[in-house]
Order: C-alpha cells, then structure tokens, then sequence
C-alpha cells in the first residue's frame, strides 16, 4: 500500500505507466509512518482470528485465517475435494501497472527471485478480456473441485468493467457454476456475485444450442429484454456498463456463455459482446440518449416509459430518510447495509448516491450518523405550510391575485380568471420527478428546503432524461431561506421578481449549473 501511495503516477488506478507532467517526488518513509498510524491499520483489541500456514490451520479445529504463499491451482493440492463450505474472492483485474510494479517492488525488497511467479504477467504488452477470461476460469475449475456440493463461492468485482463482468461470468459459467444471487452499481462501477455448485450440468449440446443458428437471436433475444428491464426497474436512464453487465448476469443464469464457452473454439466474448450490442442499438423498445455513434456511450431510455418505476433515485432518498428517522444514531455501513437489502440485483444503490442522500437528510458526529433535527417530519410540516402561507403573502404584496388548489402549491394570477403566472410546489424532500414530469401552467418553481440542493443538483447530474425535463419546461428552483429573504425585502415589485428569484444559485460551482433559486 505504502509504495503504491509513493509512486507518482497520474491517477489512483493508472492503467499506463505515465507519470505527471510536472515533476512530483512522494517520501517513502513519510508514507510509511502515516499508514502505520492510520486507524485502519491498527486497533486497540486483539485480533479475532489467528494468523497461520495453511498446514498449521489444518491440523487445528480452532477459526484461523490461513495465509496461504501461492496460487488456487497449487492450493487444491493441500485440501481434500468438496470440503470447503464457502469461498470468497476480490477476483484479480487486469492491470498491467499492478503487475508490473508488482514485480518490481517485490524484486527491490526481497530479490530479484521473488518476482519470478509476477515477472511473466510484467512482460506482457497486451492483455486482452479473452486472456483474462481463460485465466479466470482454470482458478474457477480448480476452486470448484473443492467446494462442497451445497457450497457458495463469492465474487467480488471492485472495478466492474463490463470486460470484466463479462470475463467473470463468462469463466464461472464455463467452469460449472451457477449463479444464484447478484449486485451491480453504475457508480463506480461495482459488482458482487454468488454461485453455487453446479449438481445437474446439462451441456450446451444436450441443451440443444448451436451457435450457428439459435443462440445469436437468444442472446440478441435476452439482451434487448433485459435492458427492457434494467431501465424500466431503475425508472431512470441508464448508461451502457450497466446494461451489458446485466445483460451477461441474464446469459449466466441461462448458462448461453457455457454454450458459448463449449462451442467457440477462441474467443466467446467475441460472440457476446457484439450480439448484446445489436440488440440495444436495432431495438425499437429503447432510446439512445445524448449518444455519439457507439452504443457505449450517453444513455439508455424506454421509448415507452409508462411501466417503468419511479426513478431509483427518489427511492432510495426516501428509504435514507426513513432509515435516519427510525435509528438514533447509525454508522454510514449499517445504513448501507439496509439500502442494499431494500434494493437487489441491478437496483443496487450506487455508492455516490448513498451519500449525497446521506449528506441531505443526516449529520455525522464521530463516524455516526443522525437525522438532522430540522428535518424531523412534523417541523418539516410545519415548515411547509409556512413557506406557502409566505408565497401567498408575497404574491399579494405584489398584486398578484394567490390562490392554494392543493396542500404545498400556490398559484399566482392576475386579477380575475387570467391564466396562472407562477405556480410554486413546496417540497420537503428532493424528490422534484413527480413536478417535472407533470403537465402545468405558468412559469414552474419547486421550492425545497436548502438541504435538499446537493441532492436535487446530484440527481439533475445522473439523470439526463430529468436534466432535459427541467431546461425545455423552463423551471426553477428556490430555496425556503430565499422565499424568506424575498419576503423580508421591501423594495421588491412585480418587474424585479424574476429577476430576484435567480440570486441563489444550486451551488457555489458557476454560472454553467442549473439554478436552485
């Protein structure tokens, strides 16, 4: 960790060798000392499990954690077939810039044999998802001899690029696993799988697949129903990564990539990737939004999107609050922990989400989290009426006829039947899709509390479908402390209105942001 941290390489993850344009030297040692301190480093208990060769842990009944010097190939040798229970595993990315500092930190402190077993992954130049996939399924093979008939093996995917997804499931399914259970984010991109044992294999030729006929239109066939499903579940535009990782979590359960493992002699990623691709992009169920050429790039909509659910978005704001609201005091792990468990399969909440809701409805005290007491539901209510009772007075002082049709809303007009010239939506949360989406008069405003102006400018980011909405409605955004100030100021006539409601803007980034008035 510590001479990852030192290098000076332009980003966290570089994927090339390309250190920065200004000359920048990190202190070793000063790194050293840091991360020998840092709280994830050290504890005040003792630690719960021992640390042993595996040979030790085998000969003891007591829980241990194994610290195991080699590879799953070389570790069946030392265990007996179908008797491990459970295996977990952070499955190794591509990257050649690991690989190769890898071998040269291991080199530099341990000898230049040390970095034997890495020096042939440093010297290769090209790492395809064909390699990686035959890689990943030989160590599959080899943890699937171990494993007990009704056993689990967990995947976790930290940077789950759809290559890599698709390499992933691609190699369990070809290896004979099943998988049972799912979780895929879009930001970042993050995946956790569960496969079981297969017990009742059934080849892709007894099955009666052949990839010269059947298969192609299958895959095609699944792909464009499950990006059909992924957009219309979320309820909200969705970019390609995620799609075409859902697309390949479909083909594993369907065990298509076992079929096509069987019977493509080099490459089945070659065959997949490029059917799920023609599915999307020759579908007359979904849209390409703000897209270039490539059907990698914008986002995915329904072209008919009168099933699809409410935006994801607004719903796991909702059961942030909710959570908040409920607990005293909860750790940001535990909160997702319960998001999660609320939201499965590819409706798992992504982690920027998480915590722009958090950051919203909570304050952190210590590592823990509490609801903000201003956003307890009976003040918020309170609130609300008030910020209304307020725009009705401030419509009047500015001869304006103000009328309340509905709780929270509040029309201005001109004096008699004229049509409505303002009509404001008092919110309490941020959730502004069920305003945006709806047919009204006059100019729009949603008026939220300004808590709610990180989470409102974050969905308008996520969400192209919502951001286009807002600019082609014309609407506007004001803060429940700027109906106050207006109201404060005496001076304000009817010619300055607009004018005053664009004086406090969603965020503090530059006059290119929408305004939250």
């Amino acid at each position: 960790m510590a001479y990852d941290e030192g290098t000076s390489l332009e980003e966290d993850h570089p994927r090339s060798l390309k250190p920065h344009a200004r000359y920048r030297e990190k202190n070793l040692w000063l790194t050293l000392e840091r991360l020998a301190t840092d709280d994830a480093n050290t504890g005040d208990g003792p630690l719960s499990a021992a640390l042993l060769p595996l040979p030790d842990l085998l000969a003891r009944r007591e829980a241990a954690v194994p610290v195991f010097d080699g590879s799953v190939r070389d570790l069946i040798k030392h265990l007996e077939p179908a008797t491990v229970p459970l295996m977990i595993s952070a499955l190794p990315r591509r990257n050649a810039v690991l690989w190769t500092l890898s071998a040269f930190w291991a080199a530099w402190l341990w000898g230049e044999n040390a970095a034997g077993s890495v020096r042939n992954f440093a010297r290769r130049r090209r790492y395809d998802w064909a390699w990686h996939e035959t890689a990943l399924r030989a160590s599959f093979a080899a943890c699937h001899k171990l494993l007990k008939p009704d056993s689990r093996f967990v995947a976790l995917l930290p940077e789950a690029d759809p290559g890599f997804v698709g390499a992933a499931l691609t190699a369990a399914d070809g290896a004979d696993f099943d998988l049972v259970d799912f979780a895929l984010r879009g930001d970042p991109m993050e995946a956790q799988f569960t496969f079981g044992v297969a017990q009742t294999f059934q080849s892709a030729r007894a099955g009666g697949h052949a990839l010269q006929s059947l298969p192609l239109q299958t895959i095609r066939r699944c792909a464009e129903d499950t990006a059909i499903a992924v957009i219309r579940d979320r309820g909200e535009p969705v970019k390609w990564g995620l799609i075409i990782s859902a697309a390949f979590v479909e083909l594993a359960r369907d065990h298509l990539l076992r079929a096509a493992v069987e019977q493509t002699a080099t490459d089945p990623l070659e065959v997949i990737m490029p059917a799920v691709e023609a599915a999307c992009a020759h579908s007359s169920q979904l849209v390409h939004l703000m897209a270039e050429e490539s059907p990698r790039s914008g986002w995915w909509w329904l072209a008919d999107p009168a099933a699809a659910a409410d935006p994801l978005a607004d719903r796991a704001e909702r059961e942030t609050a909710r959570a908040l609201a409920e607990a005293v005091d909860t750790h940001a792990v535990a909160l997702e922990r319960r998001l999660c468990a609320a939201f499965t399969g590819w409706l798992t909440p992504d982690a920027t989400l998480i915590s722009h809701c958090l950051e919203s409805y909570g304050e952190e005290h210590h590592t823990v989290w509490k609801f903000r007491p201003e956003d307890d539901p009976e003040s918020r209510a309170e609130d609300v009426q008030r910020i209304a009772d307020d725009l009705l007075a401030l419509g009047k002082r500015l001869g304006y006829e103000g009328r309340s049709p509905r709780e929270a809303e509040v029309e201005w007009r001109e004096a008699g039947s004229a049509p409505i010239a303002y009509c404001f939506l008092v919110s309490d949360t941020a959730v502004i899709s069920r305003f945006v989406y709806a047919a009204g008069e006059g100019r729009r405003v949603v008026v939220v509390p300004g808590g709610r102006a990180g989470l409102v400018q974050y969905k308008l980011g996520r969400n192209p479908r919502l951001r286009v909405a807002v600019e082609q409605g014309g609407w506007l955004f004001l803060k429940f402390r700027h109906v106050r100030r207006l109201l404060s100021e005496q001076t304000l006539d009817r010619n300055a209105i607009l004018t005053a409601l664009g004086l406090d803007p969603i965020s503090e980034k530059g006059s290119d942001q929408l305004q939250l008035l």
